[in-house]
């Protein structure tokens, strides 16, 4: 046979265009007599060529001998959704003159065809389910395919169809692989075809490589991640690659097809029947339910920036927090001086000063009302207190009113990220309540400046606290002395 070029015959084919070429073949577009365009691949002319390397020369027979198996399969199988076979030429000896050739309806790769036609989720489904049933129906007869990937399927007239069945098991077929042989393609072939190919069943390698090819497709990938695709990793999954809604309920589906063990991997038939039932329910939908999923979807930028406030609020809460802690750490030495204070309650225990802190604490307010020292009803998201209290629990005459010391702080927090202080000294006795020093400071929360406002805010109390505990005492001193007098 002379070399092929442009023009040269083939029976009635005449060839137009190389379009490329694979492992074994070279494929041409071409016409036939009739105007029927197709595509024709012929076998690589050096394959049929005797070399004196022994090694080299199996390789050469093994990949002769597949497409001699490819045209064989294709002579008898008539499934729908494998390439169709529309002539072919396969002499009794062949040899680099007399060449093997078939010929294939013209259609695009997958990757092609979903480039060009625009990838859409729901479209890459059907056409998987499609060729899962196709799977299904040669598995059924004990026939797998063994190189499955995006580039072995043909789009014809929007049908899809496998393709390159040079690595196709049939009972017909006689042994061409070699125990140590990798069979299939590189990426998307399953372990145990790259192991153990003779005691495995390559059926369930289908099914695995045929999820890897479902995944690129899906996903717009060049290739599949490796190994299995567990479920609740979300790295792993098709829905963390797909925002198509329902996209997530094809994850266990892809868990299952990858695993590892061929016993945990569903059947072809099971893989069709999961891609059937995604797809019923989406043949009939409702159009009150898909303007109820526009909205939700454009309602994600609302759903994010409620989402942020609150995630910015807890943090301003967090930063409040802080700044109570640090309240409490300064105001600590002042609990310890009043402590001095040799105060026992009526029953004669002791009670000394102690340290009062707390998110929501009033502090003041349940002593001083119905005055209120300090107003949170507005944009406040967040308050919190730190203070000391020494009291003295009348001994004479245990029903009178006790007299307070409490000094501190109120810490608000508000929505617009201010924080405002409250320090004050009150002394509290019955209804009498004298609030000896106030002062209110502000600054933005969650900064080094707060900080140092609040520490700024401390040291003025700590300053006024001698004048403070004087006028405690001299109340303590003055019901005292009026209840002497009254006595006399």
């Amino acid at each position: 046979m002379a070399k092929l070029v442009q023009g040269s015959r083939l029976a009635e084919w005449t060839l137009d265009t190389r379009l490329g070429e694979g492992g074994n073949g070279v494929v041409w577009e071409c016409h036939s007599d009739d105007g029927t365009r197709a595509a024709l691949k012929v076998l690589k002319t050096y394959l049929l060529e005797s070399t004196k390397n022994l090694n080299e020369q199996r390789r050469r027979s093994k990949r002769a001998r597949r497409f001699l198996d490819e045209i064989v399969f294709l002579r008898t199988c008539r499934h729908a959704g494998i390439i169709p076979l529309l002539d072919s030429y396969l002499p009794d000896d062949p040899s680099a003159t007399d060449m093997p050739w078939l010929v294939m309806p013209l259609g695009q790769s997958l990757s092609a065809y979903l480039l060009n036609n625009g990838r859409a989720f729901n479209d890459v489904v059907p056409i998987f389910r499609k060729l899962a049933a196709t799977l299904a129906a040669i598995h059924a007869e004990g026939t797998a395919h063994r190189d499955i990937k995006p580039d072995n399927i043909v789009i014809v007239d929007h049908e899809p169809f496998l393709s390159d069945f040079g690595l196709v098991q049939f009972d017909e077929k006689n042994p061409n692989t070699s125990e140590s042989e990798i069979l299939g393609p590189l990426f998307f072939v399953a372990p145990e075809m790259m192991n153990s190919e003779g005691e495995c069943d390559p059926r369930s390698g289908d099914v695995y490589s045929l999820a890897k090819s479902f995944w690129v497709a899906a996903t717009g990938q060049r290739f599949p991640l490796p190994g299995e695709q567990r479920l609740g990793v979300q790295a792993l999954s098709l829905s963390a690659y797909v925002k198509a809604p329902r996209a997530n309920l094809l994850d266990k589906l892809l868990d299952r097809c990858t695993r590892h063990r061929q016993d945990e991997r569903p059947s072809a038939n099971e893989f069709s029947e999961e891609l059937k039932a995604w797809c019923a329910t989406k043949e009939a939908p409702i159009a009150s339910v898909d303007a109820v999923a526009e909205i939700a979807l454009s309602s994600n930028a609302l759903v994010a920036r409620i989402r942020n406030e609150f995630d910015a609020q807890e943090q301003m809460k967090l930063w409040g927090g802080q700044l109570m802690d640090a309240a409490s750490s300064e105001l600590a030495p002042l609990v310890h001086a009043l402590s001095k204070f040799d105060f026992t309650d009526s029953k004669g225990r002791p009670l000394p000063a102690r340290l009062i802190e707390g998110e929501n604490n009033l502090l003041w307010d349940q002593w001083t009302y119905p005055s209120v020292l300090v107003d949170d009803s507005k944009g406040v998201i967040w308050s919190g207190v730190s203070g000391t209290i020494a009291q003295f629990v009348q001994l004479v005459q245990p029903k009178d009113p006790s007299t307070l010391l409490i000094s501190g702080v109120r810490i608000l927090v508000h929505k617009d990220e201010r924080a405002t202080f409250c320090g004050a000294h009150v002394c509290v006795q019955g209804s009498k309540c004298d609030v000896l020093w106030r002062c209110d400071k502000e600054a933005v929360v969650g900064t080094a400046g707060a900080h140092e406002v609040l520490q700024s805010l401390i040291s003025e109390l700590l300053s006024v606290s001698p004048k403070a505990t004087q006028h405690f005492l001299t109340m303590i001193e003055g019901t005292a002395v009026g209840r002497t007098s009254a006595s006399q």
